[in-house]
């Protein structure tokens, strides 16, 4: 399928980045969700859904801090993604049923 380039888009739906100018072409909305910390977050997080079965625990945001800071030291590659989530604590050790 050919790709569509007339779209443009001009903001950060979050505001966070308001010197945005536009994303066009073929690679600008890649290049720009690549640099995103919340999609690397979010990618950090379906993975590790996948990886523990399980959406959510109660000590989730400290693991995902973990698995976040390790695939970090590694630019965020897959392989250093998959690592740190085989790394974290509660990967490696089981939890207690509470």
């Amino acid at each position: 399928m050919p790709i569509d380039r007339s779209v443009t888009v001009y903001s950060d739906p979050q505001q966070k980045n308001v010197s945005l100018q536009g994303l066009t072409g073929t690679n600008g909305l890649g290049s720009y969700l690549g640099a995103s910390d919340d999609v690397k977050r979010c990618m950090l997080r379906y993975w590790s859904y996948f990886a523990y079965g399980a959406s959510s625990w109660s000590q989730d945001a400290c693991t995902y801090d973990a698995i976040y800071t390790e695939a970090s030291s590694n630019s965020f590659g897959l392989k250093a993604s998959l690592m740190a989530i085989i790394h974290a604590k509660n990967f490696t050790q089981r939890v207690q049923d509470q």
